[in-house]
């Protein structure tokens, strides 16, 4: 039946531009059972040697497109289907065809064009959510929010928890600042079964990276609850936790934070998220030690450097937490100096090596150190410029130390 179909409609696309010649006919018919059999190959060659002799034949094209996407040649393919377009341009298999392989390809915008004509062509064939969302997505990034939002709203009338078409729609009332819509969209979209819940977790990370402070006094509420939402629709979900910590950060709630560190804890040692794992118990440390239990925050810290010992965030934190107690100065010196080795233009890092340096008497090593802190935004830090100037006035350089201390200072007042 297979074969049958296939040679009906290479009749059909054939006789558009029949040729002369019987010969040329019989060929492309012995072709066309040669591909409807999978015999690529073969069919290719005939179907080339057509092409040689009359490349303006759009069907011979057309299979050439066919042939390329059996063998996984998308360039090839491409080629020839958008001969194949350029002849007939209103051919339903060649767009198709098309727009199919410009999606394979990650040529989005030209597969959306394709679908957007197709649905205009024959809106009952190709109009699907699928289709719909693309021809949304391409209006979207033209800035043509009114057309964007009529190809979701269709799409999501064919099939209603249809997630792609919900994130485009989410994103046009973002884009647009109509956050009235969007946060109601937006709990829709989450309580959405049908959607993977990492698209979820990562759709709500990119808004907390692109939120400021004024949006979170406006919208903090509805954000926050939100979260929590996510959070008791996924339970499992270590990404949840992690914004739910965020949350609590931004609202000074450090019981909060130690809460869902422990609850990535449990989460990571479940799964063996060793990345999730480290960073929560070291955030746990960060915690405990603003909180004043400094026992439980150096536990937490060493936790942390039993999963890994090179976690730079902990090392450098516990370096300089030990240096502020002026108490194993020479095993944070060493911590402080992984960290160094690793992020030599990091400017918090080399601060607290260089301090250490000082406090164990070796101030004239510590100041080349802080000379290449400066260049790297330590000049934005007052911590980091009394200790440059602490080291300055140390090796006798009373007027740069005077400099560096106003500069500080200054910093301070703003």
């Amino acid at each position: 039946m297979r074969r049958i179909a296939t040679i009906l409609s290479a009749l059909l696309l054939f006789s558009l531009s029949l040729p002369a010649q019987r010969g040329r006919y019989a060929t492309f018919l012995r072709a066309v059972g040669l591909y409807s059999e999978e015999h690529f190959a073969e069919a290719e060659a005939i179907f080339e040697s057509l092409y040689k002799a009359d490349d303006s034949d759009d069907a011979v094209c057309y299979y050439l497109g066919q042939c390329a996407i059996a063998s996984n040649d998308i360039e090839k393919a491409e080629k020839y289907l958008s001969e194949a377009v350029a002849i007939d341009s209103l051919n339903q298999w060649y767009l198709q065809s098309l727009a199919s392989v410009y999606n394979a390809g990650g040529k989005m915008q030209q597969a959306a064009e394709l679908c957007e004509k197709l649905i205009k062509i024959n809106p009952g064939l190709y109009g699907n959510a699928y289709t719909y969302t693309l021809s949304g997505d391409l209006n979207a990034s033209r800035m043509q929010d009114s057309l964007a939002l009529g190809y979701y709203r269709q799409a999501l009338e064919v099939e209603p928890d249809y997630p792609p078409a919900q994130l485009g729609r989410l994103e046009v009332f973002r884009m647009a600042g109509k956050y009235v819509q969007f946060f109601a969209q937006l709990e829709e979209f989450l309580r959405n079964g049908r959607c993977d819940t990492a698209v979820k977790c990562d759709y709500m990370e990119m808004l907390f990276e692109r939120i400021d402070a004024p949006f979170w006094w406006v919208w903090g509420k509805q954000l926050s609850r939100l979260v929590d939402l996510l959070c008791e629709l996924h339970p499992e979900a270590i990404k949840a936790c992690k914004l739910k910590m965020q949350v609590c950060y931004i609202n000074d709630d450090t019981a909060g934070v130690l809460a869902q560190c422990a609850e990535i804890e449990k989460l990571a040692r479940a799964t063996g998220d060793s990345l999730s794992l480290v960073e929560a118990l070291s955030s746990q440390g960060d915690v405990l030690y603003q909180n004043g239990d400094r026992r439980k925050a150096y536990k937490a810290y060493e936790a942390a450097l039993k999963v890994d010992p090179l976690y730079a965030p902990v090392l450098n934190n516990f370096a300089y937490y030990l240096s502020e107690e002026r108490r194993n100065l020479r095993k944070a010196l060493e911590m402080s100096a992984e960290t160094v080795k690793q992020y030599p233009d990091n400017a918090t890092y080399l601060d607290t090596y260089a301090w250490i340096l000082h406090l164990l008497g070796r101030s004239a090593e510590a100041k080349p150190y802080f000379k290449h802190a400066m260049l790297y935004g330590g000049k934005d830090s007052d911590v980091v410029l009394d200790h440059y100037a602490e080291v300055l006035e140390t090796l006798g350089e009373k007027d740069l130390a005077v400099y560096y201390r106003s500069l500080a200072q200054q910093k301070r007042q703003k």
